[in-house]
Parts: structure tokens; C-alpha cells; sequence
């Protein structure tokens, strides 16, 4: 299960606190498994739950989507389950450093602008 190359996003994507403990219990982690091996597992985990895209809603396969944060840490998010989605790549890039309330008021306000102009 663990032994594909990691990818630019998991290389990327970096725990700043420790994980929490219950979630590393509920996923079985071994504790010796490296930082990768743990952002895979919960990768898989979220893909358990939805194999959706959280912004955009659309299903795509597990290698196709990305762990990210609903909250960025530069807007004090933590990395504990609660705040961790999938997003597929074109939404992740979309949504960058911001959170999701504010790239959601951005796709309906140019979704807006998009109605208004065909009228």
C-alpha cells in the first residue's frame, strides 16, 4: 500500500503539531511508520468516508485527489481530522492559501458576475 513514490502534495503537505493521538489509534498507525506513510493512510481515510472533492463536488479516484486543509495554518488551522479534506488538483490550486468560506464567496461572486454579462 505504501510503496508508490510520494508525490509533490504529500512531499508538501507537512504536520506542524503533533497528530492527534485518537486519530492515530483510530487508524491503526504504527509508530515507527514515517510522516508519508501516515498522510496515506489518511488520505485513504478520507477517501473512505467521500471520494468526492469537497469544493467542487465532483468524484474522481483516490490518486487524483489531494489531503488538504480546510482552514490553512497561516489562518491558525491545526492537523487534526476535523480540519483535513480531500480536493481534487484544479481546486486545490484554486483555493491555495485561502479558506473555504472565503473561495466559495469568490466562485459565487464570479459566478454572479458570469449571469449578469450573458443577460
Amino acid at each position: 500500500m505504501f510503496n508508490r513514490q510520494t508525490t509533490r502534495e504529500d512531499r508538501e503537505f507537512k504536520f506542524i503539531d503533533p497528530l492527534d493521538e485518537s486519530l492515530l489509534r483510530e487508524l491503526n498507525v504504527p509508530s515507527d511508520m514515517p510522516e508519508a506513510g501516515i498522510i496515506n493512510l489518511i488520505r485513504e481515510h478520507l477517501y473512505c468516508r467521500s471520494n468526492r472533492c469537497a469544493l467542487c463536488g465532483a468524484v474522481h479516484h483516490r490518486r487524483e485527489l489531494t489531503v488538504g486543509r480546510r482552514r490553512p495554518e497561516s489562518h491558525g488551522g491545526e492537523d487534526n481530522i476535523k480540519n483535513l479534506q480531500l480536493l481534487c488538483r484544479r481546486c486545490s490550486a484554486l483555493k491555495g492559501d485561502g479558506t473555504m468560506l472565503h473561495v466559495r464567496k469568490r466562485l459565487r461572486a464570479e459566478k454572479l458576475k458570469r449571469r449578469m454579462s450573458d443577460d
